[in-house]
């Protein structure tokens, strides 16, 4: 398995997400193996319309609702995202929020 973390880097801005989650998605085919993209918040549901495993670059722990700039696990479950990436470089106090709450 494979986990490609498109970052926020300006090379995935506009199409070429979708662009790099289709290459992905016909290499994974081809070779009979999991790549899992985690396209920038502002492109998952965009990319989530393609044949490829989706995560979010990061999930909080909120609720639906007045939860304005921040990323709901169940709103992403609704954009066909299938997971997320915890305690990244950029977010390690998810795994400490997560058993404090």
């Amino acid at each position: 398995m494979f986990i490609i973390n498109f970052k926020n880097y300006e090379e995935i801005s506009a199409g070429n997400s979708l662009r790099l989650a289709k290459a992905a998605s016909k290499i994974a085919k081809k070779y009979k193996t999991k790549i899992i993209v985690c396209p920038p918040q502002h492109l998952i549901s965009e990319v989530a319309k393609l044949p490829v495993t989706v995560f979010s670059q990061h999930t909080d722990i909120s609720k639906v609702g007045s939860t304005t700039g921040f990323v709901v696990p169940e709103l992403l479950k609704k954009s066909r995202v299938s997971g997320s990436l915890v305690n990244h470089s950029e977010h390690q106090d998810f795994k400490s929020r997560l058993l404090n709450s």
